[in-house]
């Protein structure tokens, strides 16, 4: 059964005084309504029931003081890759070779920029010469000795040996 104060407003002295009066009646109430069932959900019969969808609001269990440090850490890695592309740039610039190889270039640390430009600059210096001279328009090689000897005549007297490969050669 319930009680409720007779009183609206208490002086203080009267606290004890006020008198407690029954509650009317449950019938004045509203009643709640009742839940409407819900209809089965429809799943093939060789598939298994789809397993319920994620809350679309995912809970912030981790404080976020983590996501701007996160976000630091990103930049920071953005800005150390742009700088890395830089120094690329202004070093294959330096050496005169093409941009071309900027994509083909590593920028994750500074240790493989600097192994890829090792690699650009290798490559640039073992670019494919032209042909060289003809067969025809090389000098013979002077007949008068073997190579030990005309090496020997050469130290040795290096007029007598240009002289006999003068002497060689036809013209």
């Amino acid at each position: 059964m319930n009680l409720q104060p007779t009183q609206k407003a208490l002086i203080p002295d009267q606290a004890d005084d006020r008198q407690l009066t029954p509650a009317p009646a449950a019938a004045s109430l509203p009643e709640a309504p009742q839940p409407l069932p819900q209809p089965p959900s429809p799943s093939l019969p060789d598939e298994p029931a789809a397993a319920p969808a994620p809350d679309p609001v995912p809970a912030l269990d981790a404080p976020t003081t983590q996501a701007p440090a996160l976000s630091l850490a990103q930049r920071e890695a953005a800005l150390a890759i742009r700088e890395r592309q830089f120094e690329a740039r202004e070093h294959l610039l330096a050496l005169g070779l093409p941009r071309d190889i900027l994509p083909h270039l590593d920028y994750s640390s500074d240790e493989a920029l600097a192994n890829s430009l090792k690699v650009a600059t290798l490559a640039a210096g073992q670019a494919a010469a032209g042909p060289g001279a003809p067969p025809a328009a090389r000098p013979p090689a002077p007949q008068f000795a073997t190579y030990v000897d005309r090496a020997r005549l050469f130290q040795e007297d290096p007029v007598l040996y240009r002289d006999m490969v003068n002497q060689q050669q036809p013209g």
